[in-house]
């Protein structure tokens, strides 16, 4: 249906215990621009009073609206999240890597 969505997942100790949520979807705009991807996060840090200095990592796709250095979403939450560490998201690699397998190889992963 061509709809663009943010899906933000957050990992977090509770308990002594490493824990992992889905922290929000979010439908974005048709274009879905580097603004729109950090005003749809910071909407929901700020609503829920959440502080910007416990962010402490941020793993995403390889697109430039993502992790451009200069003005990617990375270099967004940075500026509001200096400690932030950027990573390149494992199951996109994982995605990329399988693009071109044939389907018997891929039957035979895991």
């Amino acid at each position: 249906s061509n709809n663009a969505n943010l899906l933000a997942f957050i990992r977090y100790e509770f308990d002594n215990e490493i824990q992992e949520d889905l922290l929000f979807c979010h439908s974005l705009p048709t274009r879905s621009t580097t603004e729109a991807l950090f005003n749809s996060l910071n909407n929901f840090i700020t609503k829920n009073e959440i502080e910007w200095s416990k962010c402490i990592g941020i793993n995403t796709d390889g697109a430039r609206a993502m992790s451009g250095r200069i003005n990617g979403l990375v270099a967004l939450v940075k500026a509001v999240a200096p400690a932030v560490v950027w990573n390149h998201c494992c199951i996109h690699r994982e995605s990329l890597a399988s693009k071109n397998m044939s389907t018997d190889s891929k039957k035979n992963i895991g």
